[in-house]
């Protein structure tokens, strides 16, 4: 690509991401009946969680960075092909979870929210075991159709399927943002960004794409163990 097509998708991408927002927002003011309710602390609450996933934002991306970097732009595409279907599974299921789960979580009490939270997350963990497993049959097909240029991507794609498991934790992380846990969510983000930096950085330079799938697979088992931990100590 040339540098001035690089400069016309990242504004087509802002441009659309920003006008569909803005049109969601103006048709709900114009169609929803707004309450006389007033929260003085959602501005000051929304900008230190924004604060707060910077350092996230930061770990989800420097495995693309390390990989363009050190062992090259065709080993990169593999990845990002590779993860590709996973990763729009795992942003639908955070959104489903956060829309559904976090209005609830803030009107329940500690001790309640504490044994919902540990219950479900144990359903969602289960439950997500054989969509892993129906993923695993279905992606050779899916990539011989849509991606046949990529073929030699099906096992690390494979081996990616696994990381949505302990993606259970999306759950654990809505009641800590409904809650407003400001302390343990940086605790959170800057605990995981930190150990998910570390795998990512040894197991890349040690073993190569295969290294950097697993240390994302293990990344996500520490989320999923911290976010736990902190709904604990609500």
């Amino acid at each position: 690509l040339r540098i001035g097509n690089v400069y016309a998708l990242v504004a087509a991408y802002f441009a659309s991401w920003t006008l569909l927002r803005l049109f969601l927002t103006f048709w709900t003011l114009k169609n929803k009946t707004l309450n006389n309710e007033i929260d003085p602390t959602v501005i000051s609450n929304g900008k230190q969680l924004t604060l707060i996933s910077i350092i996230n934002v930061v770990a989800n991306q420097i495995d693309k960075i390390i990989l363009f970097q050190f062992i090259g732009a065709g080993v990169l595409a593999t990845y990002i092909v590779a993860i590709g279907p996973i990763d729009i599974v795992k942003s639908f299921l955070g959104r489903t979870i956060s829309t559904l789960a976090l209005p609830k979580y803030a009107l329940k009490q500690s001790i309640d929210l504490k044994k919902h939270v540990f219950r479900w997350t144990l359903i969602l963990f289960i439950v997500l075991i054989p969509v892993v497993i129906c993923y695993l049959f279905v992606v050779p097909y899916f990539f011989s159709f849509f991606f046949p240029k990529y073929i030699h991507a099906v096992p690390y794609a494979l081996l990616y399927g696994f990381v949505l498991i302990p993606s259970a934790f999306l759950l654990p992380h809505t009641a800590l943002n409904a809650k407003m846990a400001k302390r343990k969510l940086y605790y959170f983000n800057s605990s995981t960004s930190l150990i998910n930096i570390c795998l990512i950085c040894l197991l890349t330079f040690n073993f190569g794409l295969v290294g950097l799938i697993c240390a994302r697979i293990i990344g996500q088992c520490v989320n999923l163990c911290i976010s736990l931990y902190l709904v604990k100590t609500l």
